[in-house]
Protein backbone atom coordinates (compact mmCIF):
# COMPACT_ATOMS: atom_id res chain seq x y z
CA UNK A 1 0.00 0.00 0.00
CA UNK A 2 2.57 2.58 1.47
CA UNK A 3 4.50 1.35 -2.27
CA UNK A 4 1.28 2.39 -3.75
CA UNK A 5 1.08 5.40 -2.40
CA UNK A 6 4.75 6.54 -3.47
CA UNK A 7 4.28 5.49 -6.86
CA UNK A 8 1.54 7.66 -7.32
CA UNK A 9 3.25 11.20 -5.60
CA UNK A 10 6.07 10.03 -7.92
CA UNK A 11 3.76 9.83 -11.15
CA UNK A 12 2.21 13.29 -9.93
CA UNK A 13 5.29 15.04 -9.60
CA UNK A 14 6.38 13.88 -13.16
CA UNK A 15 3.37 15.06 -14.65
CA UNK A 16 3.49 17.85 -12.77
CA UNK A 17 7.31 18.71 -13.68
CA UNK A 18 6.26 17.93 -17.11
CA UNK A 19 2.68 20.60 -17.02
CA UNK A 20 5.72 23.54 -15.92
CA UNK A 21 7.69 22.16 -18.58
CA UNK A 22 5.33 22.59 -21.40
CA UNK A 23 3.60 25.86 -20.05
CA UNK A 24 7.08 27.16 -19.74
CA UNK A 25 8.01 26.44 -23.30
CA UNK A 26 4.20 27.65 -24.93
CA UNK A 27 5.61 30.88 -22.98
CA UNK A 28 8.92 30.75 -24.95
CA UNK A 29 7.10 30.01 -28.01
CA UNK A 30 4.68 32.68 -27.38
CA UNK A 31 7.28 34.85 -26.61
CA UNK A 32 9.10 34.36 -29.85
CA UNK A 33 5.87 35.56 -31.88
CA UNK A 34 6.28 39.13 -33.90
CA UNK A 35 4.04 41.36 -32.71
CA UNK A 36 2.92 44.14 -35.73
CA UNK A 37 2.62 47.17 -33.34
CA UNK A 38 1.96 50.24 -35.57
CA UNK A 39 0.18 50.85 -39.34
CA UNK A 40 0.63 54.47 -40.85
CA UNK A 41 -0.27 55.19 -44.48
CA UNK A 42 1.76 57.93 -46.08
CA UNK A 43 1.87 59.71 -49.02
CA UNK A 44 4.73 59.17 -51.31
CA UNK A 45 5.46 61.24 -54.10
CA UNK A 46 2.67 59.78 -56.67
CA UNK A 47 2.32 57.01 -54.70
CA UNK A 48 1.03 55.66 -51.33
CA UNK A 49 2.36 54.19 -48.75
CA UNK A 50 1.58 51.80 -46.17
CA UNK A 51 4.03 50.56 -43.55
CA UNK A 52 3.72 47.84 -41.49
CA UNK A 53 5.70 47.98 -38.24
CA UNK A 54 6.87 44.70 -36.22
CA UNK A 55 8.24 44.25 -33.16
CA UNK A 56 10.33 41.22 -34.54
CA UNK A 57 11.05 39.60 -37.29
CA UNK A 58 8.23 37.37 -38.81
CA UNK A 59 8.03 35.38 -42.45
CA UNK A 60 5.42 37.61 -44.67
CA UNK A 61 3.64 36.01 -47.33
CA UNK A 62 1.50 37.87 -50.16
CA UNK A 63 -1.06 37.07 -52.89
CA UNK A 64 -3.79 39.06 -55.19
CA UNK A 65 -7.25 37.94 -55.26
CA UNK A 66 -9.79 39.56 -58.11
CA UNK A 67 -13.64 40.19 -57.96
CA UNK A 68 -12.89 43.06 -56.20
CA UNK A 69 -9.21 43.33 -56.51
CA UNK A 70 -7.19 42.81 -52.85
CA UNK A 71 -4.19 41.75 -52.05
CA UNK A 72 -3.48 39.93 -48.91
CA UNK A 73 -0.09 39.60 -46.54
CA UNK A 74 0.00 36.47 -43.88
CA UNK A 75 2.61 37.01 -40.82
CA UNK A 76 3.26 33.68 -39.85
CA UNK A 77 4.20 33.25 -35.85
CA UNK A 78 2.44 36.88 -35.39
CA UNK A 79 -0.47 38.50 -32.95
CA UNK A 80 -1.78 41.84 -33.00
CA UNK A 81 -0.54 44.15 -30.51
CA UNK A 82 -2.73 45.86 -28.34
CA UNK A 83 -3.01 48.88 -28.70
CA UNK A 84 -2.45 48.87 -32.31
CA UNK A 85 -1.28 52.48 -32.71
CA UNK A 86 -2.62 53.99 -36.32
CA UNK A 87 -2.08 56.85 -37.58
CA UNK A 88 -5.08 58.94 -38.76
CA UNK A 89 -4.97 58.04 -42.49
CA UNK A 90 -4.46 54.42 -41.87
CA UNK A 91 -7.16 54.24 -39.44
CA UNK A 92 -9.56 55.67 -42.28
CA UNK A 93 -8.04 52.88 -44.27
CA UNK A 94 -9.71 50.48 -41.57
CA UNK A 95 -13.04 52.47 -41.50
CA UNK A 96 -13.79 52.16 -45.10
CA UNK A 97 -12.69 48.34 -44.96
CA UNK A 98 -9.69 49.12 -47.53
CA UNK A 99 -7.71 47.66 -45.25
CA UNK A 100 -8.69 44.47 -43.02
CA UNK A 101 -7.10 42.69 -40.47
CA UNK A 102 -8.01 39.36 -39.30
CA UNK A 103 -6.92 35.52 -37.96
CA UNK A 104 -7.17 33.05 -40.75
CA UNK A 105 -5.35 30.60 -38.17
CA UNK A 106 -4.28 31.00 -34.61
CA UNK A 107 -1.32 32.50 -35.35
CA UNK A 108 -1.00 33.79 -38.22
CA UNK A 109 -1.96 37.55 -39.04
CA UNK A 110 -3.85 38.55 -42.36
CA UNK A 111 -3.92 41.92 -43.49
CA UNK A 112 -6.51 42.84 -46.35
CA UNK A 113 -5.76 45.90 -48.80
CA UNK A 114 -8.09 46.71 -51.34
CA UNK A 115 -6.21 47.54 -54.60
CA UNK A 116 -8.81 48.86 -56.53
CA UNK A 117 -7.84 51.36 -59.06
CA UNK A 118 -4.20 50.28 -58.55
CA UNK A 119 -1.28 49.79 -61.52
CA UNK A 120 1.42 48.67 -59.63
CA UNK A 121 1.97 46.97 -55.88
CA UNK A 122 5.65 46.56 -54.39
CA UNK A 123 6.02 44.85 -51.16
CA UNK A 124 9.02 44.88 -49.42
CA UNK A 125 10.58 44.09 -46.20
CA UNK A 126 13.22 45.67 -44.15
CA UNK A 127 14.98 44.02 -40.94
CA UNK A 128 16.36 46.64 -38.76
CA UNK A 129 13.57 47.91 -37.42
CA UNK A 130 11.43 45.56 -38.84
CA UNK A 131 8.61 46.77 -41.24
CA UNK A 132 6.64 45.70 -44.11
CA UNK A 133 6.12 48.60 -46.51
CA UNK A 134 3.55 48.92 -50.00
CA UNK A 135 3.80 51.02 -52.27
CA UNK A 136 0.95 51.62 -54.31
CA UNK A 137 0.71 53.15 -57.46
CA UNK A 138 -2.39 54.89 -59.26
CA UNK A 139 -3.69 53.24 -62.16
CA UNK A 140 -7.22 54.04 -63.83
CA UNK A 141 -10.62 53.30 -62.11
CA UNK A 142 -11.27 50.14 -63.95
CA UNK A 143 -7.82 48.71 -64.09
CA UNK A 144 -7.81 45.11 -62.74
CA UNK A 145 -4.42 44.45 -60.73
CA UNK A 146 -5.41 40.87 -59.61
CA UNK A 147 -7.44 40.31 -63.13
CA UNK A 148 -5.23 36.70 -63.11
CA UNK A 149 -4.54 35.99 -59.74
CA UNK A 150 -1.34 34.81 -58.17
CA UNK A 151 0.23 32.32 -56.35
CA UNK A 152 1.10 32.85 -52.76
CA UNK A 153 5.07 34.09 -52.45
CA UNK A 154 7.39 35.14 -49.78
CA UNK A 155 7.23 38.80 -49.30
CA UNK A 156 11.54 39.50 -50.12
CA UNK A 157 13.75 41.09 -47.19
CA UNK A 158 15.60 43.76 -48.99
CA UNK A 159 17.93 46.45 -47.47
CA UNK A 160 16.74 50.14 -46.61
CA UNK A 161 18.69 52.15 -49.67
CA UNK A 162 21.07 54.60 -47.95
CA UNK A 163 20.60 57.95 -48.49
CA UNK A 164 22.92 60.84 -47.59
CA UNK A 165 21.78 64.37 -47.40
CA UNK A 166 24.64 66.76 -47.50
CA UNK A 167 24.13 70.42 -46.07
CA UNK A 168 26.32 72.31 -47.79
CA UNK A 169 28.98 75.07 -46.58
CA UNK A 170 28.63 75.22 -42.80
CA UNK A 171 31.18 76.75 -40.19
CA UNK A 172 33.02 79.86 -40.90
CA UNK A 173 31.76 78.94 -44.73
CA UNK A 174 28.44 80.72 -44.78
CA UNK A 175 28.47 80.33 -48.51
CA UNK A 176 25.71 82.75 -50.32
CA UNK A 177 24.73 85.66 -47.42
CA UNK A 178 21.22 87.01 -48.46
CA UNK A 179 18.85 89.51 -47.07
CA UNK A 180 18.50 90.13 -43.09
CA UNK A 181 21.83 88.01 -42.62
CA UNK A 182 20.54 84.95 -44.02
CA UNK A 183 22.76 82.63 -45.07
CA UNK A 184 23.07 79.04 -47.08
CA UNK A 185 24.68 77.16 -44.46
CA UNK A 186 22.17 77.73 -42.37
CA UNK A 187 19.35 77.34 -45.02
CA UNK A 188 20.71 74.16 -46.69
CA UNK A 189 21.15 72.82 -42.85
CA UNK A 190 17.20 73.47 -41.99
CA UNK A 191 15.87 71.80 -45.19
CA UNK A 192 18.10 68.90 -44.63
CA UNK A 193 17.26 68.18 -41.20
CA UNK A 194 13.40 68.25 -42.24
CA UNK A 195 14.19 66.00 -45.10
CA UNK A 196 16.37 63.95 -43.19
CA UNK A 197 13.34 62.90 -40.48
CA UNK A 198 10.79 62.72 -43.43
CA UNK A 199 12.61 59.78 -44.55
CA UNK A 200 13.48 58.12 -41.94
CA UNK A 201 9.92 58.54 -40.67
CA UNK A 202 8.21 56.82 -43.76
CA UNK A 203 10.42 53.77 -43.08
CA UNK A 204 12.21 53.64 -46.80
CA UNK A 205 15.57 54.74 -46.38
CA UNK A 206 18.44 54.75 -43.92
CA UNK A 207 19.51 58.45 -43.78
CA UNK A 208 22.94 59.93 -42.64
CA UNK A 209 23.51 63.58 -42.72
CA UNK A 210 26.70 64.52 -43.50
CA UNK A 211 26.39 67.46 -40.85
CA UNK A 212 24.09 68.25 -38.65
CA UNK A 213 24.94 71.10 -37.30
CA UNK A 214 27.25 74.37 -37.66
CA UNK A 215 30.18 72.51 -38.68
CA UNK A 216 32.82 73.22 -41.90
CA UNK A 217 33.39 70.08 -44.04
CA UNK A 218 35.87 69.99 -47.03
CA UNK A 219 34.42 68.96 -50.60
CA UNK A 220 36.28 65.75 -50.32
CA UNK A 221 35.22 64.48 -46.50
CA UNK A 222 31.55 65.81 -47.93
CA UNK A 223 32.28 62.55 -50.35
CA UNK A 224 34.06 60.23 -48.34
CA UNK A 225 31.35 60.37 -45.52
CA UNK A 226 28.90 59.05 -48.71
CA UNK A 227 31.60 56.30 -49.72
CA UNK A 228 31.94 55.06 -46.05
CA UNK A 229 27.87 54.81 -45.34
CA UNK A 230 27.89 52.94 -48.77
CA UNK A 231 25.23 55.62 -50.15
CA UNK A 232 22.88 54.23 -52.23
CA UNK A 233 22.33 57.95 -53.37
CA UNK A 234 23.28 61.50 -52.58
CA UNK A 235 21.64 64.88 -52.61
CA UNK A 236 23.69 68.00 -51.57
CA UNK A 237 21.76 70.91 -50.99
CA UNK A 238 22.55 74.33 -51.31
CA UNK A 239 21.46 77.97 -52.03
CA UNK A 240 22.70 80.45 -54.50
CA UNK A 241 22.50 84.38 -55.85
CA UNK A 242 21.33 83.79 -59.02
CA UNK A 243 22.07 86.46 -61.88
CA UNK A 244 17.98 87.30 -62.34
CA UNK A 245 16.82 87.47 -58.72
CA UNK A 246 13.13 88.12 -60.13
CA UNK A 247 13.16 84.63 -61.58
CA UNK A 248 14.84 82.79 -59.28
CA UNK A 249 13.75 79.26 -57.25
CA UNK A 250 14.99 76.11 -56.62
CA UNK A 251 17.31 74.88 -59.90
CA UNK A 252 18.74 70.95 -59.54
CA UNK A 253 21.91 69.58 -61.32
CA UNK A 254 23.56 66.27 -61.87
CA UNK A 255 27.41 65.86 -62.71
CA UNK A 256 28.08 67.13 -66.51
CA UNK A 257 29.52 69.55 -68.43
CA UNK A 258 28.03 72.89 -70.01
CA UNK A 259 28.82 75.84 -71.66
CA UNK A 260 25.91 77.92 -69.56
CA UNK A 261 27.83 80.86 -68.14
CA UNK A 262 25.63 81.62 -65.24
CA UNK A 263 25.81 77.59 -63.87
CA UNK A 264 30.10 77.93 -64.71
CA UNK A 265 29.55 80.70 -62.88
CA UNK A 266 27.82 78.93 -59.59
CA UNK A 267 30.44 76.03 -60.42
CA UNK A 268 33.20 77.65 -60.29
CA UNK A 269 32.27 79.19 -56.53
CA UNK A 270 31.25 75.72 -55.65
CA UNK A 271 34.52 74.21 -56.50
CA UNK A 272 36.57 77.19 -54.72
CA UNK A 273 37.19 74.38 -51.99
CA UNK A 274 38.71 72.28 -54.52
CA UNK A 275 41.96 74.19 -55.00
CA UNK A 276 40.70 74.12 -59.19
CA UNK A 277 38.21 76.23 -61.52
CA UNK A 278 36.42 74.43 -63.67
CA UNK A 279 37.94 75.99 -66.27
CA UNK A 280 41.36 74.16 -65.78
CA UNK A 281 40.67 70.43 -64.06
CA UNK A 282 41.30 67.47 -66.44
CA UNK A 283 40.53 65.20 -63.58
CA UNK A 284 36.92 66.73 -63.33
CA UNK A 285 36.56 66.68 -66.51
CA UNK A 286 37.99 63.03 -66.67
CA UNK A 287 35.50 61.74 -64.07
CA UNK A 288 32.75 62.96 -65.77
CA UNK A 289 33.48 61.44 -69.26
CA UNK A 290 33.15 58.29 -66.68
CA UNK A 291 30.99 58.76 -64.87
CA UNK A 292 28.72 55.17 -64.48
CA UNK A 293 25.95 56.51 -62.85
CA UNK A 294 25.53 59.82 -64.98
CA UNK A 295 22.16 58.06 -66.48
CA UNK A 296 20.56 57.31 -62.79
CA UNK A 297 21.94 60.58 -61.48
CA UNK A 298 20.09 62.33 -64.31
CA UNK A 299 17.27 60.46 -63.64
CA UNK A 300 17.03 61.47 -60.01
CA UNK A 301 17.75 65.07 -60.91
CA UNK A 302 14.28 64.74 -62.95
CA UNK A 303 12.30 63.21 -60.13
CA UNK A 304 13.42 66.08 -57.60
CA UNK A 305 13.20 68.89 -60.17
CA UNK A 306 9.57 67.77 -60.99
CA UNK A 307 8.91 67.11 -57.68
CA UNK A 308 10.18 70.62 -56.53
CA UNK A 309 8.46 72.59 -59.60
CA UNK A 310 4.92 71.19 -58.66
CA UNK A 311 5.34 73.11 -55.02
CA UNK A 312 7.22 76.16 -55.99
CA UNK A 313 5.25 79.26 -57.33
CA UNK A 314 8.63 79.67 -59.03
CA UNK A 315 10.36 76.50 -60.18
CA UNK A 316 13.28 78.99 -61.65
CA UNK A 317 14.63 76.25 -63.90
CA UNK A 318 13.68 76.69 -67.75
CA UNK A 319 12.75 73.36 -69.41
CA UNK A 320 15.17 73.76 -71.99
CA UNK A 321 17.72 74.62 -69.74
CA UNK A 322 20.40 71.74 -69.26
CA UNK A 323 20.46 70.85 -65.76
CA UNK A 324 24.17 69.98 -66.14
CA UNK A 325 27.43 71.17 -63.87
CA UNK A 326 30.77 70.24 -63.62
CA UNK A 327 30.90 70.35 -59.83
CA UNK A 328 33.37 68.85 -58.06
CA UNK A 329 31.64 67.43 -55.20
CA UNK A 330 29.53 64.98 -56.90
CA UNK A 331 33.25 63.52 -58.60
CA UNK A 332 34.33 60.07 -57.20
CA UNK A 333 30.77 58.63 -55.65
CA UNK A 334 29.88 55.32 -55.56
CA UNK A 335 26.23 56.58 -56.20
CA UNK A 336 24.19 58.58 -58.32
CA UNK A 337 24.66 62.39 -56.58
CA UNK A 338 22.08 65.59 -57.80
CA UNK A 339 23.77 69.02 -56.30
CA UNK A 340 19.71 71.37 -55.37
CA UNK A 341 19.89 75.12 -55.28
CA UNK A 342 17.19 75.88 -52.72
CA UNK A 343 16.81 79.10 -54.37
CA UNK A 344 18.34 82.86 -54.23
CA UNK A 345 19.16 84.69 -51.31
CA UNK A 346 20.20 87.94 -53.14
CA UNK A 347 16.35 87.83 -53.98
CA UNK A 348 14.63 89.93 -50.85
CA UNK A 349 11.76 88.15 -51.16
CA UNK A 350 12.86 85.06 -51.61
CA UNK A 351 15.46 85.30 -48.94
CA UNK A 352 12.48 85.61 -46.40
CA UNK A 353 10.41 82.97 -47.96
CA UNK A 354 13.35 80.85 -47.33
CA UNK A 355 13.60 81.64 -43.34
CA UNK A 356 10.61 80.86 -42.99
CA UNK A 357 9.46 77.63 -41.16
CA UNK A 358 6.31 76.75 -43.75
CA UNK A 359 8.58 76.93 -46.86
CA UNK A 360 11.64 74.71 -45.43
CA UNK A 361 8.79 72.32 -44.70
CA UNK A 362 7.31 72.93 -48.20
CA UNK A 363 10.43 72.64 -49.66
CA UNK A 364 11.75 69.54 -47.61
CA UNK A 365 8.33 67.54 -48.43
CA UNK A 366 9.08 68.14 -52.69
CA UNK A 367 12.29 66.66 -52.06
CA UNK A 368 11.19 63.63 -49.95
CA UNK A 369 8.48 63.40 -52.70
CA UNK A 370 10.93 63.21 -55.67
CA UNK A 371 13.64 60.96 -53.96
CA UNK A 372 10.78 58.52 -52.92
CA UNK A 373 9.38 58.58 -56.71
CA UNK A 374 13.10 57.59 -57.29
CA UNK A 375 13.64 54.93 -55.30
CA UNK A 376 10.37 53.22 -55.54
CA UNK A 377 11.00 53.17 -59.20
CA UNK A 378 14.45 51.60 -58.66
CA UNK A 379 12.90 49.43 -56.38
CA UNK A 380 10.14 47.88 -58.72
CA UNK A 381 12.88 47.64 -61.64
CA UNK A 382 15.00 45.74 -59.78
CA UNK A 383 12.15 43.58 -58.66
CA UNK A 384 11.23 43.27 -62.01
CA UNK A 385 14.37 42.05 -62.96
CA UNK A 386 14.98 39.39 -60.01
CA UNK A 387 11.80 37.89 -61.46
CA UNK A 388 9.01 38.79 -59.26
Amino acid sequence: MKWRTKQCLWAARVLGLLALSLAAHGDTQAGRAARITSIRELSAGSSRRIVITLDGNAEIKQACLARPDRVYFDFRHTRIARPLRMNKRAAKLRTTHRLRLGHPVPDTVRAVLSVRGVAHVVAYKTGIPARLIVELSPGGRHESLCRNGAHENLVKLVDAPVVVIDPGHGGPDKGVVGAAGSSEAEVALAVGKRLAALLRDSGEADVVLTRSDDRYLSLRQRTAIAKQAKADLFVSLHAEAGPDPETCGPRTYYLALTTSKPVLRMASRENAGYDHTVYELPELIDAIMRDRYAEESRKLEASLADALSSQSQNSGQDPKEAAQAPLALLMGLDSPGVFVSLGCLNSPEEARRLRSSAHERKLAEALYAGISDFLREKRRTELQQAGR
